[in-house]
């Protein structure tokens, strides 16, 4: 009898830890159903230079942060046959407030630092097949650097419909400054973009897609939304100030969003 004993305890705690471990893991899949069920699929394709653009060194920056126009149109086009909406954060801002409806298909598009194909080449080619941007600017660039489109570009663009965006004052690497020079960075770019473009400005990208905790608390004063760099294709409320984004890399084509949107 006495022998049964720890025979009879060795099968009551088996028991009890199959039964812990069921709850455990039952808990953990409500936990991810629960992510999964706040995520939802949005693409956000950012973009730097459209431009043709040749390399030897697969590795030069010139060359990575450079997508072909030809390329890009074919994007647009692919959108248009397949009923894919292009939102801008104003939209997200509207889908969130209830005041309108996540579109059956969506995909974003983003274009960093303001530079003057960003006018020249993507504005013209956006307005042709009738699609909307968002251009996160370096707003100490506008009428100061030819590189760069200039404030009575940015206003025309603004009047089509487009979203201008903050992506600080200089560019700096944030996590790098102090608490004082990382709010003059955010707020002053905000503020600047407003006055010149008489237009709200709900969204900012990080540059380089560095920030800290300092500089996200600060994007979180000030927005509605921040945009890093940090690789993902889905958008949740809960993380609206550490939004994923797909940069796209030069030698993507039209193949990637065939396998996003399987065509019926």
């Amino acid at each position: 009898m006495l022998k049964t004993i720890p025979l009879l305890m060795k099968k009551f705690f088996a028991a009890l830890l199959i039964l812990l471990s069921t709850v455990v893991y039952g808990h953990f899949l409500l936990l991810l159903n629960e992510e999964k069920s706040d995520a939802v699929f949005l693409p956000i394709l950012t973009f730097h230079h459209l431009r043709d653009y040749s390399s030897q060194n697969p590795k030069d920056l010139e060359y990575l942060y450079s997508f072909s126009p030809k390329k890009f149109e074919a994007f647009l086009q692919f959108f248009q046959d397949n009923g894919i909406e292009t939102l801008t954060f104003f939209d997200l801002q509207e889908i969130l407030k209830g005041k309108k409806s996540w579109p059956k298909k969506s995909v974003m598009l983003n274009f960093d630092d303001g530079f003057t194909d960003h006018y020249s080449v993507a504005f013209p080619l956006l307005k042709k097949y009738e699609k909307k941007a968002t251009f996160f600017i370096i707003s100490g660039k506008p009428s100061q650097d030819a590189g760069y489109a200039n404030w009575e570009q940015l206003k025309e663009m603004v009047a089509d419909g487009q979203e201008i965006a903050a992506h600080t004052v200089t560019h700096p690497n944030l996590p790098s400054l102090s608490e004082s020079e990382i709010m003059a960075e955010i707020s002053e770019s905000k503020i600047t973009i407003e006055e010149k473009l008489q237009t709200s400005v709900v969204s900012f990208a990080y540059p380089q897609g560095e920030y800290d905790n300092r500089s996200l608390e600060t994007v979180a004063d000030l927005f509605l939304f921040g945009r890093t760099t940090i690789p993902g294709k889905y958008f949740s409320e809960k993380k609206r100030y550490e939004i994923p984004a797909v940069i796209v890399p030069p030698t993507a084509d039209i193949k990637l969003l065939e396998h996003w949107f399987p065509q019926s």
